[in-house]
């Protein structure tokens, strides 16, 4: 398991989901010793938090199972890249303000599941976990408009949102 990457997300304040600080121990160099759920890509780490998230590379692991132990931090990642492959643009549109009209109810939240699946679909679990946590069911369809605007697609078309989508998730 040494030679490959390993990948642990944590919330904003750099707490893993066992609520060890990840950022502490980097600076430190202490090694883990509590299990923690992993992936060997970014866009397949387990995500739970909402955004935004951080990333961080760990090296030395013992495995059981889905979880690692006994690891070192080594080094801080990108978030965007559990994004998949237009993470600066997704960070950008989950980033940005979102508007004060924008629409609520169970339409829009199946229109937020609707997305999650899609990226889960494609690969992008963390974007779909981050997706699934971040928005309720007013924000998502902003959120997901924001996205395909910030990829050059007018969201006010069906066929054009669904391109774009498409876009979104192809490598």
């Amino acid at each position: 398991m040494s030679s490959n990457r390993i990948f642990i997300s944590a919330d904003v304040l750099a707490h893993s989901e066992n609520g060890i600080d990840l950022a502490a121990h980097l600076a430190s160099g202490q090694r883990v010793s509590t299990g923690h759920r992993w992936a060997d890509t970014p866009r397949a780490v387990p995500v739970f938090s909402s955004w935004p998230v951080r990333l961080f590379e760990v090296a030395g692991c013992h495995s059981d199972g889905s979880l690692v132990r006994g690891f070192r931090v080594v080094e801080e990642a990108p978030s965007r890249l559990i994004l998949g492959p237009h993470g600066r643009q997704v960070e950008a549109a989950l980033e940005a303000p979102l508007p004060s009209s924008a629409p609520s109810g169970p339409r829009v939240r199946w229109q937020c599941h609707d997305l999650a699946v899609a990226l889960r679909a494609a690969g992008l679990d963390a974007a779909a976990a981050v997706i699934s946590a971040s928005f309720d069911g007013a924000a998502c369809s902003a959120a997901r408009d924001a996205m395909l605007a910030a990829l050059g697609s007018a969201p006010s078309r069906v066929r054009t949102r669904e391109r774009a989508t498409h876009a979104l998730l192809s490598a």
